[in-house]
């Protein structure tokens, strides 16, 4: 899986963020901006507008980001990690997003969420 199937399957399940997307391409015109850029794109989009997002929506999102840690070449686990997974936990702490969406992370992503507390030295509860 590389980064043109994420951003796709991201579009898939969250139709909305193509308007996004489409923009971020149009910022970036002919330059490359990176799978780090391209994650936090989607990351920033989802945190935005996690209220209007279903639960269906939240879910099929971790998903991709569990399938995306699981068989990803290594810039897509290292962007969603490091992008997407500490976006997510910043956006938790910052009560942006409720921390339940910690229990609908698949098992890499809590394993990595672990590793960064453990980083990090903060105490939260991710089990």
């Amino acid at each position: 899986m590389d980064r043109h199937q994420i951003i796709k399957n991201f579009i898939l399940v969250t139709p909305t963020f193509s308007s996004c997307w489409k923009d971020y391409i149009n910022y970036w015109e002919q330059e490359d901006p990176g799978i780090s850029n391209d994650i936090l794109c989607y990351v920033n989009y989802f945190v935005e507008n996690f209220s209007d997002l279903t639960i269906e929506q939240r879910k099929a999102t971790l998903e991709i980001v569990e399938n995306g840690l699981t068989y990803g070449d290594s810039s897509v686990k290292d962007a969603l990690a490091t992008c997407f997974l500490e976006a997510l936990i910043t956006a938790i702490d910052l009560k942006k997003i409720d921390f339940n969406t910690i229990n609908l992370l698949g098992n890499k992503s809590t394993e990595y969420c672990r590793a960064w507390n453990d980083f990090s030295n903060e105490e939260r509860n991710i089990d």
